[in-house]
């Protein structure tokens, strides 16, 4: 190993700004536990909030917000996954109609629809609230393949446009 050249002088503001920085924690200490604001925890923190959107009534006299209409099962929330999934099918072959894609498109985008259609059933088979932890992986499967949808729909639509 090579020995440091640095005189003792040369290391003196380093081993001054290390002593000083030692010294003040010490002498500052660590916060104490009950000086510390209240700790709240973290699901708390970035959960959906109960109430929203607060507006004072003009004349100043009543408080409106809104708040989130939550189905304990689960039932409505899959039951929309589904339909607009399903919705999805006939507002992807608009392109065809208005002439701004070809056949290879129309096939395409049935195809990736039903794709999209039957993840969104995957959903609903198991008959499981939304909620409820062993629907997580069917809710992970339809969020993956949302996110291959729409990419390889425009994939189509740049590749069979009508220009």
């Amino acid at each position: 190993m090579a020995r440091s050249t640095r005189s003792g002088l040369q290391r003196l503001p380093g081993t001054l700004l290390l002593a000083v920085a030692i010294a003040s924690t010490a002498v500052l200490g660590v916060a104490r536990a009950q000086d510390l604001p209240p700790a709240f925890p973290v699901k708390d923190f970035f959960s959906n909030p109960e109430r929203a959107y607060f507006r004072l009534s003009e004349d100043g006299r009543t408080l409106g917000f809104m708040q989130p209409v939550v189905a304990p099962d689960g039932k409505s929330t899959l039951w929309r996954i589904l339909a607009y999934s399903a919705a999805l099918i006939p507002v992807s072959i608009l392109p065809v109609v208005t002439g701004m894609a070809g056949r290879v498109y129309l096939v395409g985008a049935v195809f990736l629809g039903a794709a999209l259609l039957r993840f969104s059933y995957g959903m609903v088979l198991p008959q499981l609230p939304a909620t409820a932890p062993a629907s997580k992986p069917h809710a992970r499967r339809l969020l993956q393949a949302t996110i291959v949808y729409l990419p390889l729909l425009f994939a189509l639509m740049m590749a069979n446009s009508r220009s």
